[in-house]
């Protein structure tokens, strides 16, 4: 059936060549389930096999994903937010997210809601995570209901990667507007807020109060990013 929808796929007179639409109802997909196709992929490619399992897991565990990264302080979420646009699809390392990511994006939306965890739990038979709901609310940063792909990112991204001095560097750059090697308040509210809205000012005001004097340096904003969860250094995967 594969080779059969793809030799009607390169078929040169267009005429007899499958539409997309034609395609999406040849009996490689309306016979066999998504399931199915990842079996046959991961038995016969041990690359794909390996990256389905790294996806996998990362699914296992979501609902730890996204607390951890709600839990964090709101600088930090900004910056992992920025550090997944920077990566997002250059990233080699980011292909077992991008994996999971589509496994749970059942419509092909682009967008996770709630809805579409809910259906993925139940068709693949596997239990509905407790807090799931709480955990979703923690990632929808926008809170529009829907967790975009950057964002589920700067939820997913390896320890490792989140502790790398290249990606730090550059994210604490975007941030320092002015390159005097100190993030503040002014830095941010330019950053996030270029309208000079003085409720924005105050709101980077109060995110530097949480981790800092007023002026984020480099060492500490690098501390930060390698931090886990309790506050203590977690540098065992970086790489």
């Amino acid at each position: 059936e594969a080779i059969d929808l793809v030799s009607k796929l390169m078929r040169h007179d267009r005429h007899f060549r499958l539409t997309a639409r034609e395609a999406l109802q040849h009996p490689f997909f309306t016979l066999h389930s998504e399931r199915e196709a990842a079996e046959v992929l991961c038995k016969h490619n041990p690359e794909y096999a390996e990256l389905d399992r790294q996806a996998q897991e990362i699914v296992d565990q979501l609902v730890g994903h996204f607390t951890a990264f709600a839990a964090q302080p709101v600088l930090v979420r900004a910056a992992l937010l920025l550090m997944a646009h920077v990566t997002a699809y250059s990233f080699e390392h980011a292909r077992p997210q991008r994996v999971a990511f589509s496994k749970l994006d059942r419509s092909v939306s682009g967008g996770l809601s709630m809805e579409d965890l809910e259906a993925f739990y139940e068709d693949s038979g596997m239990p509905m995570p407790e807090m799931l709901e709480s955990a979703f609310s923690g990632v929808d940063v926008d809170d529009d209901g829907y967790i975009t792909y950057i964002e589920f990112l700067s939820a997913t991204l390896p320890r490792w990667a989140r502790s790398d001095r290249t990606f730090c560097r550059r994210v604490f750059e975007i941030l320092d507007r002015n390159c005097d090697g100190i993030i503040d308040a002014a830095d941010l509210a330019q950053a996030f807020f270029p309208d000079k809205d003085e409720k924005g000012s105050g709101i980077c005001a109060e995110s530097l109060a949480e981790i800092c004097d007023g002026q984020l340096t480099w060492k500490r904003f690098l501390e930060l990013m390698q931090q886990d969860n309790e506050g203590s250094m977690d540098l065992g995967e970086q790489r």
